[in-house]
């Protein structure tokens, strides 16, 4: 109880700051997040406009498949015409193929979280992350090449579990091709086991641009989250926003800045971080 006050007030104060002001300072002072992706500032790419990238971590069930909540997920997304890119840890995944596949076909995303959600990786042998990074996206590629043969899709984005990224380990992403991605609407969702604080804490953070971090509930382990994920579903629908996936955020945001007269790059840019 006394970690959940204190991250409350954490949150509501980090929500009176700007979650935008605050990951601009991160990506300023530590060189390894300076290129992250936080969000898509409007004022220069106008194409995210009325749009937000809603990602979900630490997929699908570390609890076994009975626990897993992944339908029940699957059809509150169908029931706003929300996607979402998941940050899938690929030792959460057997069992659940056939759900992974279904969530593919609706025009989710699928992204790199890793083996397992560990922060060993920040502290340990860059070898062993090398190999974990690479054996998660050769399990994801496959989910994504069953679910859409006619397609060579390759995962686009890594988080670092926690979001410790080490400047050796973003030289080892960047080496296979993935761009790390953390988010300015964030509160701790996995541990403050209040859903109506979640989502209301979530929606006032959250406009056009924005990329909003949940996590995977389960039976029994971060259930509250589902209910969180319906009422943010709802109350980013009254705001005028409608969820989309970071890959499908940035294209928007590309678009408008290949369009535009003076010609902004649109990758790895400070209007990306804030």
């Amino acid at each position: 109880m006394a970690q959940q006050t204190a991250l409350r007030i954490l949150w509501n104060t980090m929500s009176c700051i700007g979650g935008r002001n605050f990951t601009s300072f991160v990506s300023y002072i530590l060189s390894s997040y300076d290129d992250t992706l936080f969000y898509f500032d409007e004022r220069t790419h106008p194409g995210v406009q009325g749009c937000v990238a809603l990602t979900i971590d630490d997929g699908f069930c570390r609890n076994g498949t009975e626990c897993s909540l992944v339908s029940e997920v699957r059809e509150l997304l169908q029931q706003h015409g929300a996607r979402a890119t998941f940050f899938l840890c690929s030792t959460y995944l057997p069992g659940l193929e056939t759900e992974a596949q279904k969530l593919l076909e609706d025009g989710n995303e699928f992204a790199n979280h890793m083996t397992m959600d560990s922060h060993k990786w920040a502290g340990g042998p860059i070898e062993e992350f090398e190999a974990d990074l690479r054996s998660c996206s050769n399990t994801l590629e496959a989910l994504q090449h069953q679910a859409c043969p006619h397609e060579q899709r390759r995962l686009a984005w890594f988080r670092a579990p926690g979001g410790r990224l080490t400047s050796p380990m973003r030289e080892v992403m960047r080496s296979q091709g993935l761009r790390h991605a953390l988010g300015d609407c964030y509160c701790d969702d996995w541990c403050i086991e209040d859903a109506d604080y979640v989502a209301q804490t979530l929606l006032c953070q959250a406009r056009s641009g924005s990329v909003i971090i949940m996590h995977m509930p389960e039976r029994g382990f971060r259930e509250h989250c589902l209910e969180a994920l319906r009422q943010l579903l709802e109350g980013l629908a009254a705001k005028g926003l409608t969820c989309v996936t970071l890959s499908d955020l940035a294209a928007r945001a590309e678009v408008a800045c290949d369009s535009s007269a003076e010609g902004e790059e649109s990758s790895a840019d400070t209007s990306d971080s804030g």
